[in-house]
């Protein structure tokens, strides 16, 4: 995303860079903290750089609403992870996350807390009816923000579902399996609908990237080893794919200052090898043989099929 940004621009704008590396360092935090508390800080902190990088430095003229969507969307998800640390604080005396895997929640307690996480999550990753915000965020943000929001920052969600509620309320998750396993296929179905609706390149890769996460989301509470494996790995392929995809439409509207699709058509003719390398991306990206988006969705699928994952929708 730098040196997207210095083949442009240059390293003139040392703001937009310090803002950039502030979101990483806090990204890294969230990955690495072991206490709920000062994951939640991190995690609310993460607002404040991304709002920027939106609202300052978006490419289009709705970025202000784009920006004040993304962070109050986010803001009322994290509301409820913040009600669940109290309440787990208040009890046990501690927001340690192993300490608190060694103690015994009550199944009524259980289930409360794991939808107050699963609200904060499903907002961040995002699952229906919660996902309107990231179409919009990524259309108005730069090309660092939406590789930053699409490589890393929507693994947030996933990974706070696998690191904290799989592994603090395992059988509030497979109690309310049915329910998210429903919500992730209409989640897949209405965001693959919209995406062929699209014209607008961003908004095309925003939509496609909503079914994947929930796609592995619903790998995540399958209870099934193989399905859970296909979604780690379905993370670091889909951040990869989706993060150059992001760089190679950005790459296109700093040329032509457009991101209609039907502008685009002939471009081999032009630029053959940004072609060759955009189809790569776009043939990972919807899981073509051979790559490793095909296998994490292979492997996702056979999980669910031994699940009977149709059946519980």
């Amino acid at each position: 995303s730098i040196s997207f940004d210095n083949t442009f621009y240059g390293l003139s704008n040392k703001r937009e860079v310090f803002v950039t590396f502030l979101l990483e360092l806090l990204l890294i935090n969230c990955f690495t903290s072991t206490e709920i508390f000062f994951f939640y800080i991190f995690f609310e902190t993460i607002l404040i750089p991304m709002y920027i990088l939106i609202g300052v430095w978006g490419s289009q003229k709705n970025k202000i609403f784009a920006a004040n969507q993304f962070f109050l969307y986010t803001l009322f998800g994290s509301f409820f992870m913040l009600i669940a640390i109290i309440i787990l604080y208040t009890i046990f005396g501690s927001s340690n996350l192993f300490l608190l895997k060694s103690f015994v929640i009550d199944n009524n307690l259980e289930n409360l807390l794991f939808v107050l996480f699963f609200v904060s999550f499903s907002v961040k990753v995002p699952m229906f009816p919660f996902h309107l915000w990231l179409p919009k965020a990524h259309v108005e943000a730069p090309t660092v923000g939406s590789v930053l929001l699409a490589g890393v920052l929507l693994k947030l969600g996933s990974y706070g579902f696998l690191r904290y509620s799989l592994f603090l309320f395992p059988q509030a998750s497979l109690y309310f399996a049915p329910i998210i396993l429903a919500i992730c296929v209409v989640s897949v179905v209405f965001s693959s609908l919209s995406t062929v609706r699209q014209i607008d390149l961003k908004r095309i890769i925003a939509y496609s990237s909503i079914a994947h996460m929930n796609y592995l989301i619903a790998g995540l509470f399958s209870n099934s080893l193989l399905a859970i494996a296909g979604s780690l790995l379905l993370q670091i392929a889909h951040g990869l794919s989706s993060s150059a995809l992001f760089l190679c439409v950005g790459f296109l509207y700093e040329r032509h200052k457009t991101r209609n699709i039907f502008y685009y058509r002939g471009m081999v003719t032009l630029m053959p090898f940004f072609v060759f390398y955009f189809f790569f991306f776009s043939l990972a990206n919807l899981g073509f043989p051979g790559t490793v988006n095909f296998v994490s969705e292979l492997l996702l699928f056979v999980g669910l099929l031994e699940t009977n994952f149709f059946a519980q929708c």
